[in-house]
């Protein structure tokens, strides 16, 4: 074999094995982040919940599945140089569509 045939075997091999290792290492991040990321869900997923803004569908092993959020507002408004007030609260009820809704903005 001549030597850049032997020298292109070497690098190729080099690069492999550089490129498993940041592969690898990668890899593992990726996983790590991802098992954070779906606890800190869960987490905010059991506030919502328990603050009441949220009712959480889950699985047979207790996995949120889905999400269901209810809650009722309401707002005062004044002139725009006076700024806007407004709260937010868990409903108590099921949701209810508003039939007109130009009629309770002023």
């Amino acid at each position: 074999m001549s030597e850049s045939a032997i020298a292109t075997i070497i690098s190729v091999v080099a690069t492999l094995i550089v490129g498993w290792g940041f592969f690898f290492v990668a890899s593992k991040e990726l996983r790590n982040e991802a098992a954070r990321l779906r606890h800190l869900n869960k987490l905010i997923l059991h506030a919502l919940e328990h603050a009441g803004f949220a009712e959480v569908k889950r699985d047979g092993e207790g996995e949120p599945i889905g999400i269901v959020l209810s809650a009722v507002g309401n707002l005062k408004s004044q002139p725009a140089t006076m700024g806007m007030q407004g709260t937010v609260k868990p409903s108590t009820g099921t949701p209810s569509a508003v039939s007109d809704r130009n009629a309770q903005i002023q």
